[in-house]
């Protein structure tokens, strides 16, 4: 088998890749004289030597990966396609597993001012929106640094005196969402 690349998520940019739940595999492999070919995947942290197959044997080039099944951090995935002389390997770049939502690490009230520190301990916040009523709109909401881009971010929302409620939903860069709503008292 010829194989030219692989690719998981990746953007072939030089930057990191997050996978979030279910991603898939692509093995661009091709067997020049017809032979029937066999691919294994197998992935490994990328502090660990030790690679875990998640594919054995099969005959799809594209395999899916249930991330959710593995603890997040930096991992690599490995193709071995096979035919019946021949045999080749390509290992992939590094992608970042991330499951975790993010959190609310802290929050305060100062009068009318609300303070809320967001953390994620998996990849970066994109996007923080602020909700001040049951049926009302998301509007975003900027952090104290001016741009939502890292992983710990703290923010502070000027309240109405007679706020008694607000929802905060929070993003990160690999798509897990979770929705908080800190104690105004």
């Amino acid at each position: 088998p010829d194989m030219a690349y692989g690719n998981g998520n990746g953007n072939g940019q030089g930057s990191l890749s997050y996978l979030h739940r279910n991603s898939t595999i692509r093995v661009d492999a091709a067997d020049l004289d017809g032979d029937a070919m066999r691919v294994m995947v197998e992935v490994r942290r990328a502090d660990d030597d030790r690679w875990i197959p998640i594919a054995r044997d099969g005959s799809s080039l594209d395999v899916e990966w249930d991330t959710a099944r593995f603890e997040d951090g930096t991992w690599h995935a490995r193709a071995t396609v096979r035919d019946l002389h021949t045999s080749a390997q390509l290992e992939s770049s590094p992608v970042v597993i991330d499951n975790s939502i993010p959190t609310l690490a802290d929050s305060s009230r100062d009068e009318d001012v609300l303070t809320v520190e967001i953390q994620d301990r998996g990849s970066r916040l994109q996007l923080v929106e602020l909700r001040t009523s049951e049926r009302g709109s998301w509007q975003p909401i900027e952090p104290v640094d001016g741009v939502t881009d890292g992983p710990d971010e703290e923010y502070e929302i000027a309240l109405e005196a007679d706020t008694a409620v607000v929802w905060i939903r929070v993003r990160d860069v690999a798509g897990n969402e979770a929705v908080f709503s800190p104690r105004l008292d």
